[in-house]
């Protein structure tokens, strides 16, 4: 007995995507290609600002939902050995 699969998209955690079709998936971009195998890449963070003379880049861990650190410029006035006047 032969039996004809046909491929309508891609099933990848949920509903049945469509052929091309783009979404997101946490901290992914996924994309249903034509052979019904769904594709996902690691979302690009923003690069960070430049902070400016006389300040820090201070970098924090993405809050719990997010993918990305945030940045945090602190340009309060420090003094030799790196602390805070």
């Amino acid at each position: 007995m032969y039996t004809n699969h046909v491929i309508l998209g891609c099933i990848d955690k949920g509903p049945l995507r469509q052929f091309n079709e783009q979404y997101e998936d946490g901290c992914f971009a996924c994309r249903c290609e034509n052979s019904g195998v769904t594709e996902c890449t690691l979302k690009l963070c923003p690069e960070f600002d430049n902070p400016g003379p006389g300040c820090i880049n201070v970098v924090i861990p993405p809050p719990p939902g997010k993918c990305c650190p945030e940045q945090l410029i602190d340009c309060r006035e420090y003094n030799d050995i790196n602390t805070f006047k």
